[in-house]
């Protein structure tokens, strides 16, 4: 019983093996199959504007990159859309009690929508020519308080000068 015992884990050891050899033999002809369709691909070169150390690329023939404009293509534009509409009567409204005013009538809310129109459009003028002058390409808070000061003559309460 013991030379039937030894000659089956025999068989069991050689079958192992076979098994074995059988399953790295199937791994390195898909690692060949696999060299072999990277060899077949094209390379694309890709447009300067993207970042990336080299200048072309191993991709599959079907795919390619997309040009900044074909990407922002996929996507509709933004219609622009006037803010004043957003200043709703309430928010008038409560601006006027904040000045002193008690009561306003339905038909001065549009007049005053768009005296604030006018106006946002002149303090924003002052404050890309003050952000202009310092060399700055972002608006600060000193650029708007400068720009009210400037288009009304006075001085906002809570915002003084630089003190010494």
């Amino acid at each position: 019983m013991a030379r039937s015992k030894k000659a089956g884990s025999l068989v069991n050891k050689t079958n192992g093996k076979f098994q074995l050899q059988q399953q790295l033999q199937s791994d390195s002809q898909a690692i060949v199959s696999d060299m072999e369709k990277l060899a077949s691909m094209t390379p694309v070169h890709l447009p300067e504007q993207f970042p990336g150390g080299s200048s072309s690329c191993t991709m599959m023939p079907e795919q390619r990159y997309l040009t900044r404009t074909e990407f922002l293509a996929q996507y509709p534009k933004q219609q622009l859309v006037d803010q004043m509409s957003d200043l709703k009567p309430v928010a008038i409204r409560r601006l006027a009690r904040r000045g002193g005013i008690n009561r306003l009538s339905r038909k001065v809310i549009p007049e005053i929508r768009d005296l604030f129109q006018l106006w946002l459009q002149d303090i924003t003028k002052y404050m890309v020519a003050f952000a202009e002058h310092a060399g700055k390409s972002t608006i600060s808070l000193k650029h708007v308080v400068h720009a009210i000061k400037r288009s009304d003559n006075k001085t906002m309460l809570g915002f003084r000068g630089r003190q010494k």
